[in-house]
């Protein structure tokens, strides 16, 4: 038998061999670049595409529970949120995820982030300000006197979001404001909270930029869920101003607290009657006071009376008694009428003293019972005062 030789085994392949090989991997290639949009498009693929996304979801949340507002925008590419730059008539306040304001150590892909901001033409008050990124003691609820909370926390990024969403409807878009041109997509421009977007492996759309579709456009974000395309391979997330309301449970915790405010202001309405009930059981034992000093006064006529018709009546039992006649008996009889008034007089008097000692007593006895009810009113006021303070102080907290 004959062996090959050595070189024959060494041949390689042969020219043909080496096109054949190469036109298979060319076709395998141009096969999976037409499908790599769809295949990144599934979930489990998706997920291990745009990582990112979902930490930096977990992170804003986050650093909105813990700052009580959204980070600005980092405008630098330095990782940290640059709040120096507002929204104006020209630019909206767009740029990328601030990883290192967040806490993130870092990200494997840049992220385009866009919050809502409300315009800088227009001086912010409590009532209108809608900027998300900013910390304004925005919910004041109504307190009594002498129960305060100035906390500014998450109840103010609630109020922030009530107020965005009664301006952003006023505000028609797209303009080049941020705060109304934060929006879905081309058509149907609906203004969001904030916006994420990661750009795809490759540039779908073959327009030059990293992001695809309405990613690239200032102060637009693709929909949560857009599905990919032969032109479109990003991910993104965008959050609309009652959705994140509601995933805060703003709803709940702004209405548990103006609750815990109005109980509180009740409270301190039924301390005022109390302290005014005090006052008047108070005035009510002055009353009885003078009423009994009145009787003693009374008493002290009536004696002065009797004794001056006794006195008269002696005067005419002595006249009779040296005249013997008509004129003594004329002058004794009103003197003993006299006598007997004055002896009426003061038995009323005296009546009269023992009904106003009767009526201070039960003035002095009613004074208790208030003086109770306001000690019970204070305690309930206390207590609702402090609960609305700390449902005021609490904000998000669980």
């Amino acid at each position: 038998m004959k062996w090959p030789s050595r070189r024959a085994a060494m041949r390689g392949f042969s020219l043909i061999e080496l096109a054949v090989v190469m036109a298979v991997i060319g076709a395998l290639g141009m096969v999976f670049w037409q499908f790599l949009p769809r295949i990144r498009s599934l979930p489990v693929i998706a997920r291990l595409t745009a990582p990112t996304l979902s930490r930096a979801e977990d992170a804003l949340n986050g650093f909105i529970l813990a700052n009580s507002r959204l980070p600005c925008p980092d405008t630098s590419g330095t990782g940290v949120e640059d709040c120096s730059v507002t929204a104006g008539v020209a630019l909206p306040v767009i740029g990328g995820l601030p990883f290192k304001t967040l806490g993130l150590s870092f990200l494997s892909e840049r992220v385009r982030y866009g919050v809502y901001r409300a315009p800088a033409v227009l001086p912010a008050t409590v009532t209108t300000d809608a900027d998300l990124t900013v910390l304004l003691d925005r919910h004041q609820p109504l307190l009594p006197p002498g129960v305060t909370s100035t906390a500014s926390n998450g109840l103010d990024f609630c109020a922030a979001l009530r107020n965005l969403s009664a301006a952003a409807a006023a505000v028609p878009p797209p303009v080049a404001v941020l705060g109304a041109n934060m929006v879905l997509n081309a058509a149907q421009t609906v203004p969001i909270a904030y916006g994420l977007a990661v750009a795809g492996a490759i540039d779908a759309d073959g327009d030059g930029a990293r992001f695809d579709g309405v990613n690239v456009v200032a102060g637009r974000f693709a929909a949560s869920g857009t599905p990919h395309s032969a032109t479109y391979d990003d991910q993104s997330v965008t959050v609309g101003i009652t959705e994140l309301f509601t995933r805060l449970g703003c709803a709940s915790r702004l209405a548990e607290a103006n609750s815990a405010a109005r109980a509180a202001f009740a409270a301190y309405d039924t301390d005022q009657f109390a302290t005014r009930y005090i006052g008047f059981r108070n005035f009510a034992i002055r009353v009885r006071d003078m009423n009994v000093t009145a009787a003693n006064v009374g008493i002290a006529i009536s004696t002065a009376d009797l004794a001056i018709a006794v006195g008269a009546s002696w005067s005419g039992v002595a006249l009779v008694a040296e005249t013997a006649g008509a004129a003594g008996a004329a002058v004794t009889v009103p003197a003993v009428a006299a006598v007997v008034a004055a002896t009426a007089g003061l038995a009323a008097a005296v009546a009269s003293k023992v009904l106003a000692d009767q009526a201070l007593v039960f003035a002095h006895s009613q004074l208790p019972p208030a003086q109770a009810f306001k000690v019970a009113t204070a305690a309930d006021l206390l207590a609702a005062g402090t609960r609305a303070t700390a449902l005021d102080l609490k904000g998000l907290l669980p």
